[in-house]
């Protein structure tokens, strides 16, 4: 199934949900997606896991090349979420860019600076196919499954509307069960 997925998003009529492509992975944000913001991960090759891949670092590359390269980053300090205090770097896209984009902030673990939050909005709405959509903003919760892998665990999106019958849609996500196939992993994978 993942295979037809690759090739329909990846040919030149549908190319515009392609993220990011590397020689092993592809990145595309879904047709029907089940929550704001939602971007897949798809090995090119077959595997059983992402863990099986021979080298953690490609996974890396998605987090250093184009998302990097369209946005400022600048550490914030320290910010309080939840009773946590967490090490905040904020983010927005670069001036340049044409297109509809998210700003936001990533909260880290004060000590192993694992992901624990994020909170996101749509920049520049009126530049997103989503011509309906005014306002977009979300913010997700992460714990980590195993070292250095963090799991979504809960999510709170808020979408306001230009017009039509809906002015504005709060959606709310919750990980009911996390189980592994196999042993959970243990070492840090990085």
């Amino acid at each position: 199934m993942f295979c037809d997925i690759i090739q329909q998003e990846t040919s030149e009529q549908n190319g515009r949900r392609v993220v990011l492509t590397s020689d092993r992975f592809v990145v595309i944000e879904p047709f029907a997606p089940r929550f704001p913001f939602e971007t897949w991960i798809l090995p090119l090759g077959h595997s059983d896991s992402f863990q099986a891949m021979s080298d953690s670092t490609e996974l890396q590359e998605f987090a250093n090349t184009t998302f990097i390269e369209n946005h400022c980053f600048h550490l914030a300090g320290r910010d309080t979420i939840a009773g946590e205090t967490l090490v905040r770097v904020d983010f927005e896209p670069a001036e340049r860019l044409a297109w509809a984009d998210i700003a936001g902030a990533a909260y880290l673990d004060s000590l192993t600076y694992e992901l624990r939050f994020t909170e996101t909005s749509l920049t520049h709405p009126e530049r997103s196919p989503l011509t309906e959509v005014n306002t977009m903003t979300a913010r997700t919760r992460f714990h980590s499954i195993a070292p250095g892998i963090p799991l979504q665990d809960s999510l709170i999106a808020i979408t306001t509307y230009r017009f039509g019958r809906f002015t504005k849609r709060i959606e709310t996500q919750r990980l009911i069960d996390m189980r592994f196939r196999r042993r959970a992993p243990t070492q840090d994978l990085r």
